[in-house]
């Protein structure tokens, strides 16, 4: 029996670490990280990690969606991404290095259409 995960809103989780980060200056950061994020998304990660099957399901839109698909590819884990036409969304977390204290912007998702939604649960059914 395979497990499925269903990620409705996926984000591309961005993180990166900067000098002292104050208002209106321009602050020169790291090379970012990035990761495939969502709730569904971790947990379809832990699950093959564990030596489990599973399957995440989740949509994909413009370039972060394509971004979301080819993380997903590099982590190994099986995965359905569902094409939308609304974009990806990005989550970025900046940690200040001289403090240690965590900016995290948390940017909303596409509104999913509700052909989108039945294209989605048509797809977590499937792959069971």
């Amino acid at each position: 029996m395979s497990i499925v995960t269903l990620t409705m809103n996926p984000p591309i989780d961005v993180a990166a670490q900067a000098g002292h980060v104050r208002p209106t200056s321009k602050i020169r950061g790291a090379a970012p990280r990035f990761d495939p994020g969502g709730g569904g998304i971790n947990a379809a990660r832990t699950i093959a990690a564990l030596g489990e099957s599973v399957t995440a399901v989740f949509p994909a839109g413009g370039p972060v969606g394509r971004l979301l698909e080819d993380l997903m590819r590099g982590t190994g884990v099986p995965m359905r991404a569902v094409p939308i036409i609304g974009d990806t969304r990005e989550n970025i977390a900046v940690t200040d290095e001289c403090t240690g204290e965590q900016y995290r912007f948390v940017f909303p998702g596409p509104v999913l259409t509700a052909r989108d939604v039945v294209r989605l649960s048509n797809g977590s059914s499937v792959c069971v």
